[in-house]
């Protein structure tokens, strides 16, 4: 979510709204405060989502493709990212160790890069329901590991990866351990006589008793969830804003408060296939969550930040006039949304009117199989106590090093008194 999908996703809200071109905003550009974030890894000058998860969520540079690790751990050395003294604490760990309740959602799998960041630490961010041995995957340090144990909401995709590949009884499921989490994560909480439930539906959210529950997983689909335009009518899996409301209705109870994550992750995966359609309503979603979060907080007393892992290499170009649709050609007969690289390179000549399908592939200028992200800096929208620390140019490992000492906990709890 870099600059310029921002700036088109404000664009295909003023033609989804038919509002003002002049007064439209995103629900999150009108936070007070705004600044840059830098995002490179420690080895690559262009960030994946595993080392800047990394960066933001734990205020650690880690190298590319690992996750919740110092960059003394390389992509894929198991060995390394064994080491206790090589992991990296995230903004989960320092809420628990102040009881505050902890919570993520996000539209991907939840062992993807970003979500894992919040309590898994890993030489690859591959490993979601099989690691090289002796290492464990991100789906079982989860359930087993000491983060994931105390993380009372998870909502997502990735139900696979948490089920065993012979299970006549259950989900489907790709795990070789012939471990079935879910049930060994319900029997434990059972022992601990914790109210947690196990949710697959829309329905079974929108029905979950809130306030008689304490820990609950919801995965929702086998792997990431559905494009918002490719759901059907039928289809049983919540909004973004949804997953996110039932969640903070569930962390907000506790009264030493809470810290929720909330990704829209398939604004990501849409840009990788270079399809800005399905990528700009992603973020119209995104857009739409921020509403329904701001609904259930107090921004007296709560701290809000929007901001992204990452950019992708979409460009708005030409000169239109402002009631030119963001899906058009401008006049020099190439469309107004154009990709630096991706599949869109291959797709031939595309007609005026192939851009309103949601599937609409947008030309690249070199090709890719998938699209790369960009490398420029992201913007971060703050609201909130202590919203104030998020003017200028800070690089990525600053944000969880501020929230810290925001929130008086983590590495930065010291400064609190001072």
């Amino acid at each position: 979510m870099g600059l310029s999908t921002v700036t088109a996703a404000r664009l295909y809200k003023t033609s989804k709204e038919n509002s003002d071109f002049d007064e439209n905003l995103l629900s999150f550009e009108k936070f007070p405060y705004s600044s840059l974030i830098k995002v490179n890894c420690l080895d690559n000058m262009v960030a994946d989502s595993a080392c800047s998860g990394t960066a933001y969520l734990s205020g650690v540079k880690a190298n590319r493709k690992t996750i919740g690790v110092t960059g003394r751990v390389e992509f894929g050395d198991c060995q390394a990212s064994l080491l206790t003294e090589n992991h990296a604490t995230s903004i989960l760990d320092w809420a628990q160790d102040e009881n505050k309740a902890t919570g993520f959602v996000t539209t991907t799998k939840i062992t993807h890069a970003t979500p894992a960041s919040l309590y898994a630490h890993s030489a690859s961010r591959s490993w979601n329901g099989e690691a090289e041995k002796p290492c464990v995957d991100i789906a079982k340090q989860l359930i087993k590991e000491r983060t994931g144990q105390k993380i009372k909401v998870a909502f997502g995709g990735g139900r696979k990866y948490f089920f065993p590949s012979n299970c006549d009884n259950c989900t489907s499921g790709v795990r070789k351990d012939g471990e079935n989490l879910i049930e060994s994560w319900l029997s434990e909480k059972k022992d601990q006589k914790l109210n947690a439930k196990f949710i697959t539906t829309r329905k079974q959210l929108s029905t979950l008793d809130t306030n008689n529950t304490e820990f609950v997983i919801g995965l929702f689909s086998e792997e990431h969830m559905d494009y918002n335009l490719e759901k059907s009518s039928l289809s049983d899996e919540p909004s973004l804003s949804e997953m996110s409301t039932k969640a903070l209705q569930i962390l907000k109870k506790n009264e030493n408060g809470f810290v929720l994550f909330v990704e829209g992750g398939r604004i990501d995966t849409a840009h990788h296939k270079n399809r800005p359609r399905l990528a700009l309503d992603e973020t119209y979603e995104m857009h739409k969550a921020v509403k329904a979060v701001l609904k259930e907080i107090d921004l007296n007393e709560t701290l809000f930040i929007v901001t992204a892992d990452h950019s992708h290499t979409l460009t708005i170009n030409g000169y239109d006039t402002r009631s030119k649709d963001i899906f058009g050609f401008n006049t020099n007969d190439f469309s107004i949304l154009l990709y630096g690289n991706g599949p869109g390179y291959k797709t031939g000549a595309i007609e005026e009117n192939d851009m309103h399908s949601i599937k609409a592939t947008v030309k690249s200028a070199a090709y890719r199989p998938i699209s790369s992200h960009g490398g420029e800096d992201v913007p971060l929208y703050a609201a909130g106590p202590g919203s104030h620390l998020f003017s200028g140019v800070y690089d990525q490992t600053y944000i969880a090093h501020a929230i810290s000492y925001i929130l008086c906990m983590g590495p930065q709890k010291t400064m609190c008194n001072i």
